[in-house]
């Protein structure tokens, strides 16, 4: 592993490298696809304060209990004919679900658990703006199976739609539109409870990966975000490819306040839109300032795993949130790049 030394001619600093510069012969990695002119950085409109975004009142949001947990991410089509009146109708039907699961021989849980009971209920707080659907919590209970003791939670899943892009599906009302889902649970249950909702409201849920390209955008967004207190050192992993031996990774730390002020130094404070030259100048600087140090080209190596004061994502589809107060940001984004890989399909 190598690391960085914190920035200090990152804006002045010139290599051959670049966002299109060549591995050895050539890139290695190419797994970009429709490129985005711009992204959203606040919510729709003009100019908005970059520092919050909108949310429920404090004492109803449960925005705090995101953060500071491991969630998998996955993609959620359509769901039809969901209801939001029907909440306890879902509970019932789940459970009776994991309970026939349980009697045919398939034990939903860890080894000493069964899963018996399952929850529908409003998630409060994660709603960004008015045509946002309601978010929805899915949570899990087990039972000990000796019979003693009180059941426990053992899964929770939240499926959100956080300030929709306006150019998202145009689908009939039957159809409630929620394409993230973040789960905390073990895999065996959550692709239980997957199928079960792919069979009630035939929609296809998969799981979320993100591709370089995916993980230079947030750190580009996200690097610039750095709360009063408890702020973190952006960091970005890269994987080395297979010919280099004696290397598997190298990770690149820059100082959270010297990344914001390279992150001011590019951006339009007037837009509230992430351009795709800001993002390009933001990740050049940075490999270049690496390039300058090391005579390392990052842009050879295949990046995995970013870091910042608000929250940390890899390519598998993990995520972890840092600040409450930026929830709502990073899965604004997330949201859009969810509807993103759902079209594609």
């Amino acid at each position: 592993m190598a690391e960085c030394t914190p920035l200090s001619q990152i804006t002045n600093t010139t290599s051959s490298t670049g966002r299109g510069g060549r591995s050895w012969t050539q890139r290695q990695h190419t797994p970009y696809t429709r490129t985005p002119r711009s992204r959203r950085l606040t919510g729709q409109g003009k100019t908005v304060p970059l520092a919050r975004t909108p949310q429920a009142p404090r004492t109803l949001s449960r925005i705090k209990e995101l953060v500071n947990k491991t969630w998998r991410l996955y993609k959620v089509t359509p769901l039809y004919k969901f209801d939001l009146g029907s909440l306890r109708k879902y509970s019932r039907l789940l459970s009776a679900h994991l309970d026939a699961e349980y009697r045919k021989g398939i034990a939903v849980g860890v080894e000493s658990e069964v899963a018996d009971s399952a929850r529908f209920s409003l998630f409060k707080g994660l709603k960004g703006a008015s045509g946002d659907s309601d978010a929805i919590e899915i949570t899990v209970k087990a039972k000990p199976k000796s019979g003693q003791g009180e059941s426990k939670v053992v899964l929770s899943a939240i499926l959100c739609s956080v300030q929709l892009p306006d150019d998202a599906f145009l689908f009939p009302e039957s159809f409630t539109f929620l394409p993230v889902m973040m789960v905390k649970g073990g895999v065996g249950l959550t692709k239980q409870i997957v199928s079960w909702l792919e069979h009630q409201f035939d929609c296809h849920i998969t799981h979320m990966s993100f591709s370089p390209y995916d993980l230079s955008w947030m750190v580009a967004m996200w690097g610039g975000c750095v709360p009063e207190t408890n702020s973190k050192p952006v960091e970005m992993m890269y994987t080395v490819p297979k010919e280099v031996e004696g290397l598997s990774r190298i990770t690149m730390t820059i100082d959270a306040k010297v990344c914001k002020e390279l992150w001011d130094s590019i951006r339009d404070p007037t837009n509230n839109r992430f351009t795709e030259e800001e993002e390009a100048a933001f990740i050049k600087s940075l490999e270049s300032h690496f390039f300058y140090h090391f005579k390392v080209k990052l842009t050879a190596m295949y990046l995995n795993r970013v870091v910042t004061s608000i929250a940390v994502v890899d390519s598998s589809g993990r995520i972890k949130f840092y600040s409450d107060d930026h929830v709502h940001r990073v899965l604004r984004h997330i949201t859009e790049v969810a509807v993103e890989q759902i079209q594609q399909k």
